[in-house]
């Protein structure tokens, strides 16, 4: 292209369509290894694994079911749900949030994505990741604890 002109709109409008599934993130750069440098804060991510298990489960959805929905990897979900240490993509937590109609900016900070220096967010969090996480359906106790927390959830943002 020279540089004397400026690209016409079908240009973009390509560009754009080109590269809708890939990742973008702002702010300082995003390393799905550094763990051993600067691990998540396990327990608001043991309650964001929780979130989407539980969430999963109240719409009777398998992890491959989900992912399909999220256009995601099966394994990715796995590691959310069941590894605390595991950070999950951007992305990916984005389209989390979108999916369960949850505000994205508090699942990121949930997910260790972006920092919480609210008290009152993560005593939250705690108390919902202290509840029960096996494979049956849910209890009553589950049902109410999830519905509680996605409320208090909606309320933040």
């Amino acid at each position: 292209m020279n540089s004397k002109h400026r690209p016409d709109r079908q240009w973009y409008a390509r560009m754009i369509q080109e590269t809708l599934d890939d990742d973008f993130v702002v702010g300082p750069a995003f390393d799905a290894k550094a763990k051993e440098d600067a691990p998540a804060e396990q327990p608001l991510t043991v309650a964001f694994g929780l979130l989407v298990k539980l969430s999963r489960r109240a719409k009777r959805l398998s992890v491959e079911e989900l992912a399909e929905k999220l256009s995601v990897e099966a394994h990715e979900l796995q590691r959310i749900e069941h590894e605390p240490e595991y950070r999950a993509r951007p992305r990916t937590i984005s389209k989390v949030a979108t999916f369960f109609d949850l505000p994205v900016g508090e699942v990121m900070k949930l997910a260790g994505a972006a920092v919480s220096n609210d008290a009152s967010f993560n005593t939250n969090a705690l108390k919902f990741a202290a509840h029960s996480d096996d494979m049956a359906a849910l209890t009553r106790e589950e049902q109410e604890a999830l519905k509680s927390f996605v409320r208090y959830l909606r309320d933040k943002e």
